[in-house]
């Protein structure tokens, strides 16, 4: 179960939107009164951005910390809480749908309160559908992970978890229509390549392996993940997406969705729970998580395991906007890679995981080093495309700001642009709700304000003032 899109994720530090971006090597820029304006404001900007530097990079490096932290906190207590509440799947997973829904409505409201609201475009029902299928997307890929869960050990589940970048790469050619560099295409086959290994005991009947009907309901929980982030590439494509308001009505509409899976729980081997005894389930896995059931031991650690769940999976989305909003978008994606092997490795730490401690088997070891030769260069094409559309970017707003005078040249980069948008920040078992996280491109503007009523009213001031600069 793992912020939204459209002006896409620029992490880099940008200068004031009247002039972000522009270049002084820009041939239709040449002008002496502009270089003078230009030459003056470079000057002003190096310094500037020393002190940004200088003051930033320790709290960015921390944050970066912080989320490998939290994103393999997340998936140690996600395991664990397998084994706490194993027998009871389905209540789990309405625990941790509900406990969001009232979280992000909170910060809706405050955002109401403070800022005004959110942009009207999307705050009508049928955008708001958009929210919807993204939270039923997030809950089928919670359903099948959580039933899973006790089923499939740890070490499994922290690879398995990459089959969402070949899953998101097949989802952006067959929906999106988009084409991938070669790299992309090789990175995937490499991590396919590492999960067959990983497959390979199970298959043959060896090894510490667990169930590979079980095995393959986790893997399926990637399908849906996949298809809500191409989903979500093509939905907030021209809308600008605030990360709280996209973060609660999605978390509603998940709960709703898992509401409405009851009927799973009856299907024999899934749930294996008779349709007469749902409401006694139901009362057992409330009283295994206030540690009063009797005959039942695991529950002690019940409420703790649901808790450092919960906090884990919203500090994991916290860190990962601050990465990229104070960071990069590159920067996130180096750090959301080490994540893999740092879980792996974390199952097979007692400290960590107490009796349950895993052992890694020589396959394992082999899928983990090909599956991470497969991540790297998958990555590695990714921070290339997002250098190149950071320089389109930029160089759109050079010609935005000039639009009476280089209106083709504008309108053929916002066609390149367009086309080249592809998901590239997929999270892999991080956060909340899977989703993208947007960099408004202001560092100004907090992560809680983006994209509402008062960023749009400091953004048409901003133009105004530019637009009355480049008149004199």
């Amino acid at each position: 179960m793992a912020a939204p899109q459209s002006d896409r994720k620029s992490g880099s530090l940008d200068r004031p939107n009247y002039h972000r971006g522009m270049s002084l090597n820009d041939s239709s820029l040449d002008t002496p009164l502009f270089q003078d304006r230009q030459k003056t404001e470079e000057s002003c900007w190096r310094k500037a951005l020393d002190q940004v530097k200088a003051l930033k990079s320790l709290p960015v490096f921390f944050a970066c910390i912080a989320l490998v932290g939290a994103g393999t906190l997340q998936r140690v207590a996600f395991k664990r809480l397998g084994y706490s509440l194993g027998p009871y799947p389905y209540f789990v997973l309405l625990s941790i749908s509900f406990c969001f829904v009232p979280i992000f409505f909170f910060l809706v409201a405050v955002i109401i309160k403070t800022a005004g609201g959110f942009l009207p475009e999307t705050t009508t029902l049928s955008f708001k559908r958009h929210f919807g299928i993204i939270g039923v997307m997030n809950g089928l890929n919670g359903l099948l992970m959580v039933f899973s869960n006790p089923h499939v050990p740890g070490t499994m589940q922290a690879l398995f978890l990459q089959f969402v970048m070949p899953f998101t790469l097949f989802f952006s050619v067959v929906y999106l229509k988009l084409h991938f560099r070669i790299g992309h295409y090789c990175g995937a086959a490499l991590i396919l390549v590492g999960l067959a290994v990983e497959l390979t005991p199970s298959l043959i009947g060896g090894g510490q392996q667990g169930s590979m009907f079980w095995s393959l309901v986790y893997i399926g929980s990637q399908v849906p993940l996949a298809f809500g982030a191409v989903y979500q590439e093509k939905a907030f494509s021209k809308a600008k997406v605030n990360v709280a308001h996209l973060m609660a009505w999605a978390s509603l509409g998940q709960f709703f969705f898992v509401l409405f899976c009851i009927p799973l729980n009856f299907i024999p081997k899934f749930g294996n729970v008779p349709p007469d005894e749902f409401g006694h389930h139901i009362h057992d896995a409330a009283l295994c998580l206030a540690n009063k059931l009797d005959g039942s031991p695991t529950c002690s650690n019940a409420a703790l395991g649901l808790f450092l769940c919960v906090l884990s999976m919203l500090l994991a989305n916290v860190f990962q906007a601050v990465v990229v909003k104070y960071g990069s978008a590159a920067l996130c994606v180096v750090i959301q890679t080490l994540v893999t092997p740092v879980s792996t490795l974390a199952f097979t730490m007692p400290w960590l995981m107490g009796d349950d401690t895993e052992k890694m088997s020589a396959w394992t070891w082999a899928a983990l080093a090909v599956l991470m030769l497969g991540i790297c260069l998958y990555r590695y094409v990714d921070l290339k495309h997002i250098a190149h559309r950071e320089s389109v970017r930029k160089s759109l707003v050079v010609r935005h700001s000039m639009e009476s005078e280089l209106d083709d040249a504008s309108a053929e980069l916002q066609i390149q642009y367009d086309r080249d948008q592809k998901p590239v920040l997929v999270s892999s078992g991080i956060g909340i709700i899977a989703s993208e996280y947007t960099n408004e491109g202001s560092k100004d503007v907090p992560i809680l304000y983006e994209h509402t009523l008062r960023s749009a009213k400091a953004a048409s001031t901003l133009t105004q003032f530019r637009d009355r600069s480049w008149s004199t």
